[in-house]
C-alpha cells in the first residue's frame, strides 16, 4: 500500500505530520455532501484533499485545505481545485473543529526508518480530544515497538500537559 499524504498539526510553533484524519469525523450533512466529490488524483492521495490544522488557546482549528474536486455533469469536465471556504461556505477560515473527538496521534524525536516506505518516532504525543477542545496531552515511549518491528503505540511515557 501506497504511503498516504499526511495532514499537518501545528502545536507550539512547530509543524508536525498527524497520524489521522480529523475532518472525516465531521459529520455535518453540508460538509459531508461537498466531501462525496473528492477526487485522488495519486495514490499517495487516494482521499482527494490536504488539510492543515492547528491547536491553539486549547482548541483544534482547520486552517487551510486543498481538495481536488469531480466534475459536476453538465459542467467544465475539467476536476477543479477547491478550499476551506468552499467545504464550509458558511464559517469563515479558520474552523472551529468541534465536530472531533478522539485522540490526534504525532510523532516526537527524531524520525528512524521502520520499512521501506515508513517512519516512526522513538515516542508519540497523543491529544486528547472532545468536540474540538484538547482535554490533555501525552506522550508514549513508542521505542520498543521500534525495535521489535510493531507500529503500535507502545507503553506510556508520560503525562505532558494537561490543557
Amino acid at each position: 500500500m501506497t504511503q498516504q499524504h499526511s495532514e499537518t498539526l501545528r502545536y507550539r510553533g512547530r509543524e508536525y505530520s498527524l497520524r489521522v484524519l480529523p475532518l472525516e469525523a465531521c459529520d455535518r450533512p453540508d460538509v459531508m455532501q461537498r466531501m462525496a466529490t473528492f477526487k485522488g488524483l495519486s495514490t499517495g492521495l487516494w482521499r482527494g484533499y490536504a488539510g492543515a490544522w492547528a491547536i491553539r488557546d486549547g482548541r483544534l482549528w482547520l486552517e487551510e485545505l486543498q481538495a481536488t474536486v469531480q466534475p459536476l455533469a453538465g459542467y467544465d469536465s475539467q476536476d477543479s481545485e477547491r478550499d476551506l471556504s468552499w467545504l464550509f461556505c458558511d464559517d469563515p477560515a479558520p474552523v472551529l473543529a468541534d465536530w472531533f473527538g478522539g485522540d490526534l496521534v504525532t510523532g516526537c524525536g527524531k524520525a528512524e526508518r521502520s520499512s521501506m516506505h515508513s517512519y516512526e518516532h522513538p515516542r508519540l504525543r497523543v491529544f486528547h480530544v472532545a468536540r474540538g477542545v484538547v482535554q490533555r496531552v501525552e506522550v508514549r515511549d513508542n521505542r520498543v515497538a521500534l525495535r521489535t518491528g510493531r507500529k503500535r503505540y507502545a507503553v506510556w511515557l508520560a503525562v505532558l500537559e494537561v490543557i
